[in-house]
């Protein structure tokens, strides 16, 4: 898991980019409270918060992964106005975890 306060995981994150470049996913996995306590409760992160911002990240990840193997994500498609609740609603909880 990233977490952007941490100098070393930048310098990492810009090391492994420019070691492996296309091997590396765009996607990042914040680090926040609800994954580190999923495990505590015996949940995936999906079960246990999925509103929460490493669920997003983890399901961002899922998709693009699934784009490298040709494949279709499973979810459905939102309408432009369920994105930017969607957005919107994310933003207002990133700032409390």
């Amino acid at each position: 898991m990233f977490d952007s306060r941490l100098t070393v995981h930048g310098a990492m994150h810009q090391e492994t980019q420019s070691r492996f470049r296309d091997l590396v996913f765009d996607t990042i996995v914040h680090s926040n409270s609800k994954l580190v306590e999923s495990p505590a409760f015996n949940k995936p992160i999906q079960i246990y918060a999925p509103h929460s911002r490493g669920a997003q990240n983890y399901s961002s990840l899922t998709d693009e992964i699934l784009a490298r193997l040709g494949m279709e994500s499973m979810k459905e498609p939102e309408s432009k106005e369920a994105r930017g609740a969607a957005a919107a609603k994310q933003s207002a909880r990133t700032t409390l975890d």
